[in-house]
């Protein structure tokens, strides 16, 4: 009768442990300390409410573009763990604006980090806002203004062709 019940104990244990969810950990980058743990059967569901968790948990007072780092571990079955970087916040890119010369009115913005970069787009968005059928060969000038650090505003004029 023992041997019976030690029986059914262990199978009971084993069909317990066997049914238990799998858990998926986010642990510290650095010393792999534990974070915060989740459980969920889907490995990619349960990657997904991690991600969110240590985004709301990383980024309640930061900075906007201080990253979070954390390894991830899983009990899934053929899941990998790997490093994760999530940034806070949106980074706001600089930007450069359009201004009329005569008017002192803003045409248009584009945002870049390069300077060169961002006037070419602003040349882009200039004919799109001025340049018409009827100002065919039509010039139209403008000043920009730039945010980057060492740029220079200019004095531009575009062509509507």
């Amino acid at each position: 009768m023992r041997s019976w019940s030690c029986i059914v104990v262990a199978l009971l244990w084993t069909s317990a442990a066997w049914s238990a969810t799998p858990k998926c950990r986010a642990l510290d980058a650095n010393d792999g300390a534990l974070i915060l743990e989740l459980a969920n059967r889907s490995a990619s569901k349960c990657t997904a409410a991690l991600t969110a968790a240590m985004k709301r948990r990383g980024c309640a007072h930061a900075a906007k573009g201080k990253h979070v780092e954390f390894t991830t571990q899983y009990d899934h079955p053929g899941v990998k763990g790997k490093l994760t970087t999530l940034t806070c916040g949106a980074v706001e890119l600089p930007k450069c604006r359009a201004i009329d010369v005569k008017t002192h009115a803003t045409i248009a913005e584009a945002a870049q980090k390069s300077s060169a970069r961002c006037a070419t787009l602003l040349a882009v968005e200039v004919k799109k806002e001025r340049c018409t059928k009827g100002s065919h060969g039509k010039k139209i000038q403008y000043k920009t203004s730039f945010e980057q650090r060492g740029a220079k505003a200019k004095r531009v004029a575009v062509v509507c062709k």
